[in-house]
């Protein structure tokens, strides 16, 4: 594994550990009826969940053509995988 893969993977892991985080805090907000205490320009800062996931919605970037480039490698070409879908007739 090449030093960028490794990078990518620890991005990946690390970007999905983050989301997981962020759902069970907004869970756990909604269930305690309690706001969500965050760090916001060198200030503790306490927000409704709603004004939480409406930040969340807003950092999102929206989907750009080519963002994928590079993510799929082809390894092999041939049509030999794809002849169990061949009709039987």
């Amino acid at each position: 594994m090449t030093e960028h893969e490794l990078l990518d993977s620890i991005r990946t892991k690390a970007d999905a550990a983050t989301q997981q985080a962020t759902l069970k805090i907004i869970e756990r907000a909604k269930q305690t009826n309690t706001p969500i205490v965050l760090w916001d320009d060198g200030k503790v800062k306490e927000i409704s969940v709603d004004e939480f996931e409406a930040s969340l919605q807003k950092q999102r970037l929206p989907r750009q053509f080519g963002m994928g480039k590079g993510k799929l490698k082809i390894v092999n070409e041939d049509d030999q995988h794809l002849e169990h879908f061949e009709d039987s007739d």
